[in-house]
């Protein structure tokens, strides 16, 4: 038999052989090169494709996400598959890597990822890669397919990939049963090997077939030509894998024990006004307790979110942030404090993606395991990761964040973003908890599969932008999982409304008193209810059983669950705060309980305080009327931007004439103008233009692919004059001659100055590292305003090439409050500041390409407010209008 793939205009041939049943295919060639393999685990090989999970057996439904609940009569036989399954990933977990189940269709694909460790190979063009594997695929035959992702030098942990060559070669393997075997040899295509690093991605299509083909792959090994960077990152990947397969306790280690417990987590968006105080210059630690107490009824731990999406208006990374909030990492830790004396663990968060901006003087996980020491910090939430090793090229630093914070004598507790696969619960780097970001449907009420195979794993099922919580608190009820209070959205509000913060006291409730029982092996998922729409899972521990009940449709029901009919056991509507009786039936026992979307039985032997206390609790949050008009849910309007009260300002003179300060200006026609203003969609959202129903009506176009925000505004204004560039150093150090101006908040007030003396170098460059409080303070010196932003856009239309800008972003007034989030919207870009790595800084980008540098006279974007002292960059300036 023979085959042929082809590389551009060159065809290589294959031997393929049949041996013991096994396809076995062999590259030709005069000489066998000396290939390191590397191994296959679910550390070294990856997919994003929707339609591939790993699997260690038949038998059981499931995605990454879910086990499929059993149907009406399969509940018997279900459990069993499922518990048979559960002991099998058990055992096999760590030691024995899982296979890939594949579902394909004509039109459908699955990528096979290496970028885990591939960047690291320093792969040359020309060079041969060999790819082999196992397949089965008895319904069609497939087609084995390489391409190659690119990124530029110094971006391989990032995740823009710059260029791709798709599908330089493939093979086609015929449809058979049983495991097959497949290798071959392919040459790396020319790229700009300098600028760019690469690695390989294989494709899986199946031929043509009139239904959907599973098709199952394991064994999949990447080798190359042996060096020694290459057979260091061999024994470093074995090493690893080592100790992976020596630590496979599914337990979590008894010093973060206290995350059993974690079963409501708060957000903060730092700028929060509810967090920080910007009148006072306070933290608000206790009253934003009190607040999460009554309306949710409190958190066990909390997420403080400190860097997108300001991140990347500057220099300034993640770890800067930190360091110029409010006191510094002194004040950090002193919050930390004082959550903790209100019972409250602290997650810091950290971004991965992280790359362009100052590097610290060590590396990230160092810099993060020293961040954790000042602050005392309980955690760390790992934004886009699924693992605490990271997503791509993971075997780049030899100690992973735990073992950088194990220097310090630290242990803490790990939550990702991404839905983690089953290899990051167990092993030395294993999470506590997860989002379940990009979980995967079959239906949020089904079973969690990390939850059936690792009770003591949280997930926190995340839908951040739904209005109706009730899927979220569902997948959390049924599954015994948590709930994720996330409100502030990276500065867009999402509020809860009254009926579910309701049904999220009721449930914190109940997990404070009986969240142990939630963590044991011994629970029924998923008993069901004959004929009725009702879920139930039932969990068992230490003589009591508590059963958890979701309704799947809007209806109050009425449901009778068999009891035990032994008089020593008490039953309680653990819901609605109600003892219940047993009704006899001949000779069995039922009791009633109302379920209007969840409800929950208890069975137990005795009462306690705290189960009296409990009851108590419940009986009088189901006595509770729900507000008409709900204040929690209430927004400040968006809409039009706040008045600068410029006569809060005083200075001992204020006569900017007799300073030397007279600036050039350029005359604006006024009138009534129609704008226009078009930017990146950014999960912070923006405002709504005057005509929209409320602050979240936005006016949304997607092109190419790509989600814009596009502002109509109509304006009458008035005749104006300008500064047809922005305000200079040498100008702002007249104004503090002149004034002595010394701001309120002092750090890095004038940062690019030395020692308070401005370089003669920059004098008349753009003055920045001011605040907007600084630029008013000028402004109202020179008897002159900042601008607003349609001011400033007419100026650009009208002036033309006369009208100097991006070379820095220029506040001006567009203050905006929602209750929640101060924000203004920056116009101008910044052509010296450029970032290529990710598409999430500042200002955003369409993926795959640069952020920041210069930008239309129509572009604007968000930037939120919270102290002077973050807020300053060395990218942000300011010019003024005449009065």
């Amino acid at each position: 038999m023979s085959a042929t793939y082809h590389h551009k205009k060159r065809k290589v041939r294959f031997r393929i052989c049949l041996y013991a049943g096994s396809l076995l295919m062999m590259y030709c060639c005069e000489r066998e090169p000396d290939f390191i393999i590397y191994p296959y685990s679910q550390w070294t090989v990856g997919t994003q494709s929707p339609n591939a999970a790993w699997s260690y057996g038949s038998g059981v439904t499931c995605n990454n996400s879910f086990i499929r609940a059993p149907g009406e009569g399969e509940w018997e036989a279900w459990i069993q598959q499922i518990t048979r399954y559960r002991d099998t990933v058990r055992m096999k977990l760590g030691l024995e890597p899982p296979m890939l189940r594949c579902t394909l269709h004509a039109e459908a694909q699955t990528q096979i990822h290496f970028d885990k460790f591939a960047y690291q190979l320093e792969l040359k063009p020309g060079e041969p890669i060999r790819v082999q594997g196992k397949y089965s695929s008895p319904a069609a035959s497939i087609t084995l397919s390489v391409g190659y992702d690119l990124k530029t030098r110094g971006e391989e942990t990032g995740y823009v990939v710059r260029r791709r060559i798709l599908e330089t070669d493939s093979i086609r393997l015929s449809s058979s049963t049983g495991w097959n075997m497949f290798e071959s040899t392919f040459s790396v295509p020319y790229f700009q090997q300098d600028s760019m690093a690469i690695a390989p991605v294989i494709s899986i299509r199946c031929g043509k077939t009139d239904r959907s083909a599973e098709v199952l792959l394991k064994d999949i090994r990447l080798g190359v030509t042996g060096n020694r960077i290459r057979e260091d990152l061999m024994v470093r990947m074995q090493e690893y894998l080592e100790r992976q397969a020596g630590q496979r306790d599914t337990k979590i280690p008894g010093e973060l024990s206290w995350s059993h417990q974690n079963f409501v987590m708060g957000f903060v968006f730092i700028w929060d006004t509810d967090f920080w105080d910007p009148g006072r210059g306070e933290y608000r630690v206790e009253q934003f307790c009190r607040k999460m107490e009554r309306e949710f009824g409190g958190i066990q731990s909390v997420i403080l979110w400190h860097s997108y999406s300001n991140l990347g208006i500057d220099e300034k990374n993640q770890f800067d942030f930190l360091d110029r909030m409010p006191g510094g990492r002194e004040g950090l830790k002193e919050v930390v404090d004082r959550f903790h004396r209100n019972n409250v663990k602290v997650f810091m968060t950290y971004n991965p993606w992280d790359l362009d901006t100052r590097r610290p003087a060590h590396n990230d996980f160092r810099e993060l395991a020293a961040v954790i020491n000042d602050t005392g910090v309980d955690g760390v939430y790992l934004d886009t990761w699924r693992s605490s090793r990271g997503v791509i090229s993971i075997f780049e630093s030899e100690k992973s964040i735990r073992d950088e914070v194990a220097m310090y004598g630290r242990s803490v507790a790990f939550i990702t973003e991404i839905l983690p696969e089953l290899k990051d619960l167990t092993g030395p780097d294993a999470m506590t908890g997860s989002w379940g970001q990009e979980i995967e449907p079959y239906h949020f009420t089904d079973l969690s599969l990390l939850k059936w195979v690792m009770p003591e794993h949280k997930q926190y099922f995340i839908r951040r932008m739904s209005d109706d919580k009730k899927p979220v608190l569902a997948h959390a009820w049924i599954n015994g999982q948590g709930i994720q209070v996330w409100e502030n959205v990276f500065g867009t509000m999402n509020l809860w409304s009254a009926a579910r913060r309701q049904n999220l006291r009721k449930m914190n409730a109940i997990w404070k008193c009986f969240g142990s029982m939630y963590l044991t092996d011994n629970w029924d998922p998923f008993i069901l209810l004959p004929g009725s729409p009702v879920l139930a899972s039932r969990w068992h521990l230490e003589g009591n059983t508590i059963t958890n009940f979701v309704d799947t449709t809007r209806t109050m029901h009425q449901v009778n669950v068999e009891v035990n009919p032994d008089n020593k056991f008490k039953y309680y509507d653990l819901w609605n705060g109600v003892r219940l009786d047993p009704v006899k039936h001949g000779d069995y026992c039922t009791v009633k309980l109302t379920v209007r979307d969840f409800g929950c039985l208890l069975q137990t032997t005795g009462e306690t305080a705290s189960l009296k206390e409990l009851i108590e609790i419940q009986a009088r949050e189901t006595a509770r009327i729900l507000p008409d008009e709900d204040p929690h849910v209430k927004e400040l309007s968006l809409k039009a931007p706040l008045r600068f009260r410029d006569d809060t300002l005083r200075f001992p003179s204020s006569q900017a004439e007799d300073s030397g300060f007279t600036p050039l200006l350029s005359e604006v026609k006024g009138g009534d103008y129609v704008f226009s203003c078009k930017h990146l969609w950014r999960e912070g959202g923006c405002y709504p233009d005057m005509n929209a129903s409320g602050n979240h009506d936005e006016s949304l176009v997607r092109e190419n692919g790509t989600l814009w925000i596009k502002h109509s505004h109509r304006e009458t204004i008035g005749d104006f004059k300008i500064m047809p560039e922005a305000v200079t150093n040498d100008q702002f150090e007249l104004f503090l001659k002149s004034t002595g101006y010394c701001p309120e908040v002092s750090e890095f007030f004038l940062h690019h100055w030395e020692g308070g003396t401005c370089p003669e170098e920059i004098r008349n460059q753009p003055v920045v590292y001011v605040s907007l409080e600084d630029a008013r303070a000028f402004a109202t010196w020179a008897a002159m305003r900042l601008p607003t932003e349609w001011e400033w856009q007419l100026s650009a239309r009208q002036l033309e090439e006369d009208f100097r800008f991006n070379e820095v972003f220029e506040w001006n007034e567009s203050e905006r409050y929602d209750g929640h989030n101060r924000f203004v919207t920056l116009r101008g870009g910044c052509t010296r500041w450029v970032m290529h790595s990710s598409w999430w800084y500042l200002p955003g980008a369409p993926y795959g390409q640069s952020v920041g540098g210069s930008q239309e006279s129509t572009f604007h974007v968000k930037y939120f407010l919270m102290y002077p002292g973050l807020d300053r960059a060395s990218t942000i300036g300011f010019r003024c209008v005449v009065k």
